[in-house]
């Protein structure tokens, strides 16, 4: 089917209470593992396509991609940029056909955070696309750089700028294996006591299963996910290499690469609709 609002997804996701799952893509084969993993699990999912990667897959070749292959799937389909930078690069996907973007604005101050937010929002809102924001900073490989988001600037935050997700620093951190990290639910709380939209987690590859579920059922409509699916890909194609005496094609490789890929996203959203992972 045609890609899909977001916003509708995530109120769909809200109603069954579980959480839509967001998967970073950086080249053909993930592209395709997300997709067969969602199709395997009957689940809608979002492709994200982190704004740094586009130097090497470029945001227009994405759209092109998983709008074609969306096309073809029984299952609802978003087309995501996250953790972009600035206007030019949220611009350039929304003609490029992305249904979501994400805009950082890491290390700004308040004020003229939600100043260039509000502005993006009113641009992307223009043209249909759900927009993100984030607040406080999800540290990346360690809690250094880690500001955890204040519950009483969410209210105000959201209604300032009008963005239909925020992205909630809570405990989680970017590039952590499974429970090296720990959700503050207090702080989930009391955000959730502030705001009715869409909550958003990423950096869930350090946070545990259950931890997971209970961010769930405590409001979080949103999990983005990468790095233990990235690292387990990694350790096919390594796996693949030394499995035997002559070097595999690109080919043998790609494809160990995608299943071990496809794998942990199937995994993820078990979870994230509520089911044990088999």
């Amino acid at each position: 089917m045609p890609l899909v609002d977001v916003r509708a997804m995530l109120a769909a996701a809200r109603r069954r209470r579980q959480a839509l799952g967001s998967f970073n893509v950086f080249n053909l084969e993930t592209v395709e593992a997300v997709l067969a993993a969602a199709v395997a699990r009957r689940c809608p999912v979002i492709v994200a396509f982190t704004e740094r990667m586009a130097a090497d897959f470029d945001l227009e070749a994405v759209a092109l991609l998983v709008r074609h292959r969306a096309a073809a799937l029984p299952i609802s389909v978003g087309l995501h940029l996250d953790h972009s930078q600035n206007e030019a690069g949220i611009l350039r996907a929304i003609r490029a056909g992305f249904t979501s973007v994400m805009y950082d604005g890491a290390d700004i101050p308040y004020e003229e955070k939600v100043r260039r937010t509000r502005a993006i929002a009113e641009m992307a809102h223009a043209e249909g696309l759900c927009v993100e924001a984030e607040l406080g900073h999800v540290a990346r490989g360690s809690r250094k750089g880690e500001v955890l988001a204040e519950p009483s600037l969410v209210g105000d935050f959201v209604e300032r700028t009008g963005v239909d997700v925020v992205a909630v620093a809570i405990g989680s951190v970017h590039g952590l294996k499974a429970g090296e990290a720990h959700l503050d639910f207090g702080r989930l709380r009391a955000i959730r006591r502030e705001t009715d939209a869409h909550l958003s987690l990423h950096g869930s590859s350090g946070i545990a299963d259950a931890e997971l579920r209970r961010g769930i059922r405590e409001g979080i409509t949103k999990i983005s996910y990468f790095t233990a699916a990235s690292r387990g890909a990694s350790l096919a194609m390594r796996q693949t290499w030394g499995s035997g005496r002559d070097v595999p094609p690109y080919a043998v490789l790609s494809t160990a690469a995608r299943r071990a890929f496809q794998v942990r996203v199937e995994e993820r959203l078990a979870v994230y609709a509520g089911s044990r992972v088999r």
